[in-house]
């Protein structure tokens, strides 16, 4: 070291520094999607990483390809269903793809990938009355020709999960209408 007047004489002493703690976070295990209590839900299960987690993130696939997140849970399991924010609108028929991800002192770890598909219900019920009928035309013409991000687009309208209300959904309804449950 120096200054104006020349050398100063100086020593340093060994400083060891941390930022933050390394989290090793391994995924869930035993990932399972199954048909929930009610219908239009879907119960997500799993075992907790070996290096454990403080809680989860779920996500689900939107139609546009991009993942929402469902929610959170410190628990290990959690049921998507038309109560929760950013999720429901499950149509039959469909095959969702969800994540969950373990996060351990505010890191997140590797994503875990499923696929379920709602079996129960009826294609083209989109007002969840349990039969297809005028109602459900009428809200298909509603957001007839919208496609996903758009003001008038109604995901239950979608029946075939491609973002864009369109012919085939009327198909749809015209497939199945008059059935009930």
């Amino acid at each position: 070291m120096a200054d104006i007047s020349g050398d100063i004489a100086s020593s340093f002493t060994p400083v060891s520094v941390n930022i933050g703690e390394e989290v090793n976070i391994s995924s869930v295990g035993n990932l399972q999607a199954n048909l929930g209590t009610n219908l239009y839900s879907f119960k997500l299960d799993w075992t907790a990483p070996s290096s454990g987690a403080d809680k989860y993130v779920i996500k689900r696939q939107l139609a546009s390809g991009s993942y929402v997140v469902l929610g959170e849970a410190t628990t290990l399991s959690f049921t998507d269903s038309d109560s929760v924010s950013n999720g429901g609108d499950i149509i039959s028929n469909v095959t969702y793809k969800y994540q969950v991800i373990p996060v351990k002192n505010g890191e997140y770890g590797p994503v875990s990938e499923i696929t379920v598909t709602e079996t129960r219900g009826l294609t083209g019920d989109n007002d969840r009355s349990n039969r297809v009928d005028g109602r459900d035309l009428e809200k298909l013409a509603r957001s007839y020709g919208s496609g996903f991000g758009d003001e008038e687009y109604d995901s239950l309208t979608d029946t075939n999960f491609d973002g864009i209300v369109d012919g085939s959904d009327l198909m749809d309804i015209g497939a199945n209408f008059g059935v009930k449950i």
